[in-house]
Formats: C-alpha cells, sequence, structure tokens
C-alpha cells in the first residue's frame, strides 16, 4: 500500500505544499469454525468461533519544504532521514451463539450474541502512533427477534431488538496540538453503544395487492477521550448521547395480470 497526502497553503501570495508519504504492508490469519445443534423439534443451537491474527508494517516519510517566507513546513513536522517506521501485530479470538426456538410451522423466536474484532492500527498523518498503535477495536452484538407468517400467511413480520457495543472506536477530529501550528485530521479513540429496533412487515391484503412497511428507530451513547480540538483547545473526555430519527419505506405491489 502507498498513500501521498498532498495538503497546499498560501502565503502572502507563495504557493506552501506539505507532502506525506506512507507505505504499509498488512498480513491477516484467520481460522474459523461453527456447528448447529437441534434438540428436538423446536430448539436449535449454533455456535462459532473465530482466531485472528494481523500484521502492520507502515512508514511515514514528511519531507521538509523550504519556502521563502516561512523558511519550512508549517503543519507536518519534517520527518525525512531516517523516515519512522513502525511494525506490529495484534491477535483476538471472536465468536458468536444463536437460539432458536420454532414456536409454529410458520413463526420462530431467535437470541443472538456475538463479538467482532478489527486490528489496530496507525494513523497516516500522526507520527505519534508509531510508538503508540491505534488499539483494536472490539465489538459486541445482542439481538433478540421474531420472523413468522400469521393469519394464515397473509402477514409476514421481522421484528427484533438489538444492542451493540463499540470499544476502542476510532472517530476523526481536526487537532491542533501542542507545538505545532495547524489542525490536521487526528484519530481519536472512543466507546459507543447503540440501542435499536427494526420492524418488517409485508401484508397480503388480497391476490393482487401486497402493502410493505420497513422502520427502524436508534439511539446511541459516546464516549471520546480527551483530545485538542481545531483551536487547541483540549477537550476533556465526555459522554453524549444522540437517537436517529425514526425511518419508514412504504411499498405497495399491485398485480393486474395473472399467468
Amino acid at each position: 500500500m502507498f498513500q501521498n497526502t498532498d495538503v497546499s497553503t498560501f502565503s502572502l501570495g507563495d504557493i506552501l505544499t506539505e507532502r506525506v508519504e506512507n507505505t504499509g504492508d498488512f498480513s491477516n490469519y484467520g481460522a474459523y469454525g461453527d456447528l448447529t445443534y437441534d434438540m428436538g423439534d423446536r430448539w436449535t443451537f449454533s455456535a462459532g468461533l473465530r482466531y485472528s491474527h494481523d500484521e502492520k508494517d507502515f512508514t511515514w516519510l514528511i519531507p521538509d519544504t523550504t519556502n521563502p517566507v516561512l523558511g519550512g513546513n508549517i503543519i507536518f513536522t519534517p520527518v525525512t532521514d531516517p523516515k519512522f517506521e513502525a511494525s506490529e501485530s495484534w491477535s483476538k479470538v471472536t465468536g458468536r451463539a444463536l437460539a432458536k426456538y420454532q414456536i409454529s410451522d410458520n413463526a420462530m423466536t431467535y437470541l443472538s450474541y456475538s463479538t467482532g474484532y478489527k486490528s489496530g492500527g496507525y494513523d497516516s498523518l500522526s507520527v505519534f502512533t508509531a510508538t503508540d498503535p491505534l488499539d483494536p477495536e472490539e465489538t459486541t452484538s445482542y439481538e433478540w427477534g421474531i420472523k413468522g407468517d400469521f393469519f394464515d400467511n397473509s402477514l409476514r413480520t421481522q421484528f427484533s431488538l438489538f444492542r451493540l457495543d463499540v470499544d476502542d472506536k476510532a472517530v476523526s477530529k481536526d487537532s491542533l496540538l501542542p507545538g505545532t501550528s495547524s489542525a490536521v485530521p487526528t484519530l481519536v479513540g472512543g466507546d459507543e453503544t447503540i440501542d435499536g429496533v427494526e420492524i418488517t412487515i409485508d401484508w397480503l391484503v388480497t391476490d393482487e395487492l401486497k402493502l410493505g412497511l420497513v422502520t427502524t428507530a436508534r439511539e446511541s451513547e459516546e464516549t471520546l477521550e480527551s483530545f485538542f480540538d481545531s483551536v487547541g483547545v483540549l477537550i476533556p473526555s465526555a459522554t453524549t448521547d444522540g437517537d436517529t430519527d425514526t425511518e419508514y419505506t412504504v411499498t405497495l405491489d399491485l398485480s393486474l395480470i395473472h399467468i
């Protein structure tokens, strides 16, 4: 992987171009196993495990820019000889468990638990992550739901409640670090919890007419680590709440021709 980021600014009519060159070599290895067990006619249990191993080599090269007025870089601290190099590896075991119960021939309910993982890494614009890499992002998910056909199969419904916990989520913020003169996009770590509900309904009103509804609503709570904002003010760690507007999708299918 090769990345070249240019940032151009103007000083007294002169163009100042600063450049960050990154190279990366990433490898991932994984193994996964899953099994399903039927206990009687109604209960089904599934479980699986995955082992992941990631290796990352990364470099930063920030050439010094000579400017007739400023005499050098104003955004990125020069890193030319030797260029910054970093190497790190991460490993994680994740998994899932699922229980399903057949309420009737046409309806079932389920409960699931799963964990996820995304390896740590480096901020392409921040050489500080060479010695302090970004932490892996880990998730934990819970979901309960019902699926089935009701009223002589004229009404098909899917309903689910879920929670998603995200640890060490990386959020991009424009940050002016002490001793620097310009703010640059910087990845800030944080945790987030999302609670939500999803509903899907298909109603066969007649043989010719079918109505559909899909809706979802979510609430979130996010806690970010302390960081310097775009003007250099230290923002302490804080928790914020948010929610999404309830979304609806309504469909209508009308068939006037029978074959």
